[in-house]
């Protein structure tokens, strides 16, 4: 690098240790290394803004397409759990409990056992991406070591929901649905004991009780699906925050 040489005003000191000589002499280059040292700091200051906004865009860009990635997973997961729902209840219509019990129910029960697993996961990434208010909507992680009140045959209600009474969410629901068609099925079981042995009184009394818990199965199937339209709609709305643009979750039938 060629520095140019300025010609500057001289003090009176440096006017005596010239000795005659011309001023220019004592001319200064430090301007021109000032500059270019500016010229460099700028560089490097934008090279590192640069590569710091990079960063920045890749890590919301795997942030998102992990966002998307889980909210398709949830809406399959949701999906699969109203059909599997939807067949228990066509299946165990107006059968007893000897006829469910190694068939349709067994089939349920061991979907529900994976399908459970699969939403405890899902919760940890929801709570990740789209808030722990949501992903308790799903299923509550914090009640999964306690005792649901269907353990207990005994309780006025054996199909009572576990944990706390505001806190219904879509698991629960199918925990719900799937207690009163069993419990149906127990009560279609009493009922053909009760014609056989209690008289026409008992056959009603256990007709009427197992027509009010398909009743109540259908509606907890329904308020599922209800349920998991709300849910959708809000992991939707948050995606679409999330990533500042329009994107629709695809849902299987």
């Amino acid at each position: 690098m060629r520095f140019r040489r300025h010609r500057v005003r001289c003090t009176p000191l440096q006017k005596r240790r010239s000795e005659g000589r011309e001023c220019k002499a004592y001319t200064s280059w430090w301007p021109s290394v000032v500059a270019a040292g500016l010229t460099a700091l700028i560089s490097l200051v934008g090279i590192a803004w640069q590569l710091n906004e990079q960063s920045r865009q890749f890590e919301k860009v795997r942030l998102l397409g992990g966002a998307q990635n889980t909210a398709q997973e949830t809406s399959h997961l949701l999906s699969d759990g109203y059909n599997a729902l939807v067949k228990l209840s066509r299946d165990s219509h107006g059968k007893t409990w000897e006829e469910i019990n190694s068939g349709p129910w067994r089939e349920f029960m061991g979907f529900h056992r994976r399908w459970r697993q699969q939403l405890i996961a899902h919760h940890f990434q929801l709570v990740r991406y789209f808030g722990k208010d949501l992903a308790d909507e799903l299923i509550h992680v914090d009640e999964i070591d306690l005792d649901p009140a269907a353990a207990d045959l005994g309780s006025l209600d054996p199909c009572s929901s576990y944990g706390a009474s505001d806190s219904l969410d879509i698991e629960k629901l199918a925990r719900l649905a799937e207690c009163r068609l069993r419990m149906a099925a127990v009560t279609r079981s009493a009922n053909d004991f009760a014609m056989s042995k209690e008289g026409m009184s008992s056959f009603i009394d256990n007709m009427q009780a197992y027509g009010d818990l398909v009743r109540e199965a259908d509606r907890l199937i329904k308020e599922y699906d209800k349920s998991t339209v709300r849910f959708l709609r809000t992991m939707q709305s948050r995606l679409i925050q999330f990533q500042g643009g329009p994107y629709v979750i695809v849902t299987s039938s």
